[in-house]
């Protein structure tokens, strides 16, 4: 599978024959090969709601999924930050061109889409990473940044006051991954996401 990523300005982590590589980007339209085993599926979807400070007032609505299908990356995105100070409202994004999993939390996974919109403007990444703590859903997480933007905003999807504002489904890795699935670096252009470790 060949995979385009165009100038995204920081170090990505992408699937690269069955391994991990750190590239940096800088450069416009580096390409990366990655070849996962055809039968290996891995994957994450969800939606729900983050509070802004445990206020409705503010709050971010999303949906979004990804990872590997039968061996290919995929995914979706739509989020809506409805804060009106936000410094940005709408994101959306069909291609996945990178899937990690959490470098704190096995049962994280961080979903880099390029291309993505924002407020109807192109931009070339867009990154999520979202944690299923279980059910029923009460401490699951998610968050997202725009690097190109200084966008990074996360949380426990409805705040801590339960019931959940929503849901993540990790469909973990079957057999035929492998143990091709690498492990997330930190970004330190997405200080909402957490800090690894090493």
């Amino acid at each position: 599978m060949k995979i385009q990523l165009g100038s995204l300005g920081l170090v990505a982590a992408a699937l690269v024959a069955g391994g991990l590589l750190a590239v940096p980007v800088a450069d416009a339209q580096k390409t990366l090969l990655a070849d996962p085993p055809s039968g290996c599926t891995d994957r994450v979807t969800g939606g729900g709601y983050l509070l802004d400070n445990g206020r409705p007032v503010g709050f971010a609505n999303f949906g979004a999924g990804g990872g590997l299908l039968h061996g290919s990356l995929t995914g979706y995105l739509d989020y809506v930050d409805h804060n009106p100070a936000a410094a940005l409202r709408h994101v959306t994004a069909q291609t996945v061109v990178a899937y990690c999993v959490g470098c704190v939390d096995r049962d994280c996974r961080r979903i880099t889409y390029s291309p993505a919109t924002v407020d109807g403007v192109p931009v070339d990444t867009v990154i999520v990473e979202v944690c299923d703590k279980g059910e029923p859903p009460v401490e699951d997480t998610f968050s997202i940044c725009v690097p190109s933007l200084g966008y990074c905003r996360g949380g426990v999807l409805g705040g801590d006051n339960k019931p959940s504002g929503g849901n993540i489904q990790l469909h973990a890795a079957d057999p035929g991954c492998g143990g091709t699935i690498p492990t997330c670096v930190t970004l330190v252009e997405c200080p909402c996401f957490p800090q690894c470790p090493y």
